[in-house]
């Protein structure tokens, strides 16, 4: 993979800090792995199939409760936006 970074000339010291900080988000070494970015790439292929259609594909049901035997499910997101909500009432 190769990241490409951009920036304009007139970037001031504290946009420049801030544009290093969210690139190290990316690559081998950072929060967005190289598996993520193909995992990424394999739904954007899907979804060009047909690009009028719509499509929501959730992990595992709607449930917050971890599934046995794996942890690749959207337990922990699903409970953080379900706080959330409760938070703001909603």
């Amino acid at each position: 993979m190769l990241w490409t970074v951009l920036g304009f000339a007139d970037d001031d010291e504290d946009l420049l800090k801030v544009r290093i900080r969210n690139n190290n988000l990316v690559g081998p070494a950072g929060f967005i792995s190289m598996e993520d970015g193909c995992v990424g790439g394999f739904v954007q292929r899907t979804a060009k199939v047909d690009p009028s259609a719509e499509t929501i594909m959730p992990m595992g049901g709607r449930g917050i409760e971890p599934s046995e035997g794996s942890r690749v499910t959207e337990a922990a997101v699903r409970g953080f936006w379900k706080g959330w909500r409760e938070c703001m009432g909603l």
